[in-house]
């Protein structure tokens, strides 16, 4: 058999794989949970173990391709939790973050970052006013606030910059301004996880709320670092580095 022809009979038989997916789906799972482009569908065990036959076969079709062989599921489904099951769940946005860490660019970048976001503040009020959203008294009375929340915010700013080797600072940006869905999850060790849901293929979570006692999600790293450090401005945080 050529080249090509393999190919196509690869491809015939995942979307063979494919179908067969849908329809354990459609028949055995309750509809899916619409969030932002992406679909939920909640799996009992029984189920679960025809979606990982079909996932044994998807990979199994490309067994003995020549080259390299990536996951041939990734293209039909989403198994999120093929081992334990997760007996909650909540479905979330978020923005991508980048957080800049080290100290030589943290301390070079600071004073600039909190002039930016200061003039950010500023601009976005007086946006409010100009676009009729608040009266000209009101803008008066939140510029007023902000204005004194700027200056506790120089205060603190002036501080760590004065003492910098004494604190433990970050600057947390927007890598990307548009949102993405994720879901975050309890497993039934009571281990917490998040995972990013995809628009493309259906995503799939083994569940069983029969256990009902449970821990917290665990924090992504960036709702860590708003829980433990203080904030100057919407973007630089910081603590003690002998703060536990």
């Amino acid at each position: 058999m050529g080249k090509v022809e393999e190919v196509k009979d690869n491809h015939t038989a995942l979307d063979e794989v494919r179908i067969k997916v849908y329809n354990i789906l459609k028949h055995k799972a309750a509809s899916p949970i619409q969030f932002m482009d992406a679909e939920i569908y909640l799996v009992d065990k029984e189920t679960l173990n025809e979606i990982l036959l079909m996932e044994n076969a998807a990979k199994g079709i490309l067994a003995h391709s020549k080259g390299e062989v990536k996951d041939p599921f990734f293209t039909i489904a989403k198994i999120i939790n093929p081992s334990l099951a997760a007996y909650k769940y909540v479905m979330k946005t978020k923005h991508k973050y980048k957080n800049l860490t080290n100290p030589v660019k943290v301390r070079r970048e600071i004073e600039g970052e909190f002039i930016i976001s200061e003039r950010k503040k500023k601009k976005l009020l007086k946006e409010s006013l100009e676009k009729g959203d608040i009266s000209e008294e009101k803008y008066a009375e939140l510029l007023s606030e902000l204005e004194q929340e700027c200056e506790i915010d120089r205060q603190n700013l002036k501080t760590v910059v004065d003492n910098f080797d004494d604190y433990d600072v970050i600057i947390s940006r927007f890598k990307e301004k548009t949102y993405y869905p994720v879901l975050y999850y309890t497993l039934s060790d009571k281990s917490s996880h998040d995972t990013h849901l995809r628009a493309s293929v259906p995503n799939i979570l083994f569940f069983d709320d029969s256990d009902e006692d449970g821990g917290k999600r665990s924090d992504s790293k960036t709702d860590k670092i708003v829980k433990n450090y203080f904030s100057i401005g919407d973007s630089i945080f910081y603590k003690r580095k002998d703060e536990v």
